[in-house]
């Protein structure tokens, strides 16, 4: 957890579990996570406290945090696709790393 991550306020929300056992994510809480009907969260219960996140947020996070070991300008993922056409013993490798040398994501 970075330093702005902790000087974050924390967004707390009440909510009733219906007769079902659903619980109902407040639209304040939904639209600060970005989470759309058919999003997946994940729920973790840790020290009797229930914790939602939503997967997206986490992809976030965990790319943000690999950034600071990836010099800009490399992507990860136009090596590695390079690598393995270059091992299948396809052509066009030269091309690929061209193409990733211009891709901004990982």
């Amino acid at each position: 957890m970075g330093d702005q991550e902790l000087l974050k306020p924390a967004r707390t929300a009440a909510i009733r579990v219906g007769e079902k056992r659903r619980p109902v994510i407040p639209a304040s809480i939904r639209e600060a996570l970005d989470i759309k009907a058919g999003d997946e969260v994940e729920l973790r219960l840790a020290d009797n406290e229930l914790c939602l996140s939503a997967l997206k947020s986490r992809i976030a996070r965990a790319q943000q945090r690999l950034r600071r070991f990836i010099k800009p300008g490399r992507s990860l993922s136009g090596e590695l696709i390079a690598e393995r056409r270059e091992a299948a013993g396809h052509s066009g490798t030269t091309e690929i790393l061209r193409f990733a040398q211009n891709d901004s994501g990982l």
